[in-house]
């Protein structure tokens, strides 16, 4: 059985990969995927001293977050590096798992401000017009807002398990949320593809993925030696990043090939939130440097391949097949006798090679004797 961690969900919005924020020992931390290690965004001069539960804005450089824990917990908002913090909620009740909208204007997050329980409300980015958007029987938690910000999704309590729903965003006290997930285990912290055709979420100390109305489910990570949670997809959509133990985790979006982050001074990650970027980085370049001969009878081939970029993962795709993430050396067995063509992309900080690494051959059929 997994261990329950107080985290939220992830707004992932388009763009360019930019930090992962995360919270980390009371404070935000950011960590810049360019490797240059992970900063203390709420524990400086001018700061508010502590932090948790942020979330990041693509547009408007702002990332909400949290002071305080019960009732004392109020929603801040403050500058992509931690410059210019801003108290914007004042209550004696729990404000809590703010998502702040792409645009930076408007924030849905969880209250007990209405009466008993945490129900989800709205307002404006500056505090100003809150509003409830969904109240129910059971708690609501870990809303985030659809990169198009037409709908909510979040965890509800439906027949006594928690499970994923969404809900429009406009909202109001008496709407009506749809299930997504209806697995007798609870499942939480919900993060969409940036393109809204998946998304992750924790169930049982693993992390699975779905498409958006909760079919096609498969694990995503579900190593039975760590305790995953807080998963987030990539701005570009071809990674996750997610929390485990000490570590912060990056693979392929379909879980392949994930590999640890070196992130000096973070012991306890949690609340993965990862961020549209400023920076640009050219895509990596794929090469192919072992195929199997243009024309030959073997049934079964191999390939392997690198890109200019290190840490790269990759995806693969033979014919007509779907794109797969893959690793070198990529094996393909029961071919059929004919032309076959082989393609492979590296994926790299700037997103995957849009000129993938390509080998055509061809399968003959055997000599009779």
């Amino acid at each position: 059985m997994g261990c329950v961690h107080a985290t939220h969900a992830s707004a992932t919005y388009p763009g360019a990969d930019g930090p992962i924020y995360m919270s980390n020992g009371g404070d935000v931390w950011s960590y810049p995927i360019d490797g240059s290690g992970p900063i203390d965004l709420t524990d400086r001069p001018g700061g508010p001293g502590s932090g948790s539960d942020p979330s990041a804005a693509s547009a408007s450089g702002r990332v909400a977050f949290v002071v305080g824990a019960g009732p004392g917990a109020e929603i801040w908002t403050m500058g992509f590096d931690g410059s210019d913090p801003r108290r914007i909620t004042v209550n004696s009740v729990r404000d809590a798992m703010p998502a702040i909208s792409a645009d930076g204007s408007r924030i849905v997050f969880v209250s007990e401000r209405g009466g008993p329980g945490a129900d989800l409300w709205t307002m404006n980015a500056d505090g100003s017009a809150p509003a409830p958007l969904h109240t129910g029987p059971g708690d609501d938690r870990d809303p985030q807002l659809t990169p198009d910000e037409s709908q909510v999704v979040f965890t509800t309590e439906i027949g006594g398990d928690r499970d994923l729903a969404v809900l429009p965003a406009t909202g109001g006290p008496h709407a009506t949320a749809t299930e997504i997930t209806h697995h007798a285990l609870d499942e939480s912290q919900p993060s969409l593809q940036p393109d809204q055709v998946r998304l992750a979420y924790v169930r049982d100390g693993d992390i699975f993925t779905a498409y958006y109305n909760g079919t096609d489910e498969f694990p995503l990570a579900i190593d039975p030696t760590l305790d995953e949670h807080s998963p987030t997809f990539s701005p570009d959509g071809t990674r996750v990043a997610y929390a485990a133990g000490p570590l912060v985790y990056v693979a392929a979006a379909g879980g392949l090939n994930p590999r640890p982050l070196v992130t000096p001074g973070v012991t306890a990650p949690s609340d993965l939130d990862w961020g549209v970027g400023s920076t640009y980085h050219d895509p990596p370049e794929t090469t192919i440097t072992k195929r199997p001969r243009k024309r030959g009878t073997r049934r079964t081939v191999r390939f392997r391949f690198r890109s200019s970029e290190p840490g790269s993962s990759f995806a693969c795709r033979l014919d007509g097949r779907e794109v797969e993430d893959c690793e070198s050396p990529q094996r393909y067995a029961h071919l059929k006798r004919r032309r076959h063509r082989f393609r492979v992309y590296a994926i790299g900080l700037g997103g995957a090679d849009p000129s993938p690494a390509v080998a055509r051959f061809r399968v003959l059929e055997r000599e009779r004797r």
